[in-house]
């Protein structure tokens, strides 16, 4: 059985680098929504865009399946 793959939306902030680092050392294949103006850990795969940015997002998105998503970025519902 292969492990879970993960979407962080961010994973450059003090909390979610931490986590992006422990998916990587458990092997876990962790991709990460991102700006780009920071360096993700070495094995996160980069999905650079505004996650503000809905069709941005969405085109980025397009086709990629993951089985967990967290989003360290929205704050409101």
């Amino acid at each position: 059985m292969s492990k879970p793959s993960y979407l962080l939306i961010g994973g450059t902030g003090t909390i979610s680098t931490e986590v992006v680092r422990y998916l990587l050392k458990t092997e876990h294949p962790t991709a990460c929504v991102t700006r780009g103006s920071k360096p993700l850990p070495e094995g996160a795969e980069a999905i650079c865009c505004d996650a503000d940015d809905t069709p941005a997002l969405e085109a980025a998105l397009q086709g990629r399946h993951f089985d967990v998503a967290v989003d360290f970025i929205t704050f409101t519902p």
